[in-house]
């Protein structure tokens, strides 16, 4: 339970007592879950007159081959230290873009710490060229069943090149020989989610999530991504 959390309660018991505890943890910001399971969970959740800020669809995309691979990547790999200032200035952005708040501003301290676990653990990729990051990808988890990546980037100046797939290609092929399959998410307006359609991500399963569930809706920026309540 913290910042992103993924709710897989098994019994209405276990779903109420796991409400009760989201309410005292105050970095939560997204909720993701099935959509029955979600709205359980939201009535006995929230307080009188709480609304969720956003509500959007999602679709689970699972990869189970390897998908063509016409130029390699040679320099693609996983981030060190030196590459995580302009990591983090990637994931500000995209949080900024995606959840309308900036963790440089709200908590420099825990993103920066977060970012550079993330790179020491290895469960960053990135693509640099003259110190500028390129294409970055985070594996958030790994496991011999499956690999589950997301924070796709391609940096604007290089984007409909073609980096984007080649990338994913490379990088597929890499996880794909240690792992079963490659799971993601993204919204269903997300118009990059048919570019992954191509490269042989399939959709599994509709999934529905509640961003930024804490306090009412008044209380938080509106952002672009997904559907305002």
């Amino acid at each position: 339970m913290g910042h992103a959390t993924m709710i897989e309660a098994r019994s209405e018991a276990s779903l109420a007592g796991f409400a009760r505890l989201a309410r005292n943890c105050h970095n939560a910001y997204l909720i993701r879950g099935e959509r029955e399971m979600i709205s359980k969970f939201w009535r006995r959740y929230a307080r009188a007159g709480e609304k969720p800020r956003l509500i959007c669809g999602e679709l689970f995309l699972v990869q189970r081959e390897y998908l063509p691979l016409p130029n390699a990547v040679e320099d693609l790999q996983p981030a060190t230290l030196s590459d995580l200032e302009e990591v983090m200035k990637v994931n500000a952005a995209m949080a900024v873009k995606e959840g309308g708040t900036n963790p440089l501003q709200k908590d420099p301290a825990g993103f920066r710490k977060r970012t550079a676990r993330r790179i020491d653990q290895r469960r960053v990729w990135v693509w640099a060229r003259d110190g500028r990051v390129i294409f970055k990808a985070d594996v958030t988890a790994e496991s011999p069943q499956a690999a589950y990546w997301e924070g796709i980037h391609v940096h604007p100046n290089e984007r409909l090149k073609g980096h984007g797939r080649r990338c994913l290609s490379q990088l597929s092929r890499i996880l794909l020989a240690r792992s079963q399959s490659i799971c993601d998410h993204k919204s269903a307006e997300q118009k990059r989610a048919s570019v992954l359609f191509k490269g042989g991500l399939s959709i599994a399963e509709p999934l529905r999530n509640y961003l930024s569930v804490l306090g009412p809706a008044s209380r938080r920026p509106r952002s672009s991504f997904g559907k305002s309540l």
